[in-house]
């Protein structure tokens, strides 16, 4: 369990890196307008790690709460959603 939050630790920092490298000028989509583009890839960053955020919080927070681990990803998760 330890190297699993781990790891979502990891992906975690990678999307607030890239989200803070590229939002200014973030990749266009096909055909979208520039606007939309950017939201269409924003989305896809958050889609990225609400899905296994959603498992995590589904093991329960005692669970959570026992690492550091898990403590760290949720603090990242909340900089990357704000």
């Amino acid at each position: 369990m330890g190297r699993l939050r781990r790891q979502y630790c990891e992906e975690l920092r990678k999307c607030i890196t890239e989200f803070e490298r590229k939002k200014d000028q973030p990749p266009l989509g096909i055909d979208l307008p520039p606007l939309a583009a950017s939201v269409v890839w924003a989305r896809s960053l958050f889609v990225s790690v609400k899905g296994p955020h959603r498992v995590m919080k589904m093991l329960g927070e005692t669970l959570l709460k026992t690492s550091q681990a898990a403590t760290e990803a949720g603090k990242l998760f909340d900089e990357l959603t704000s």
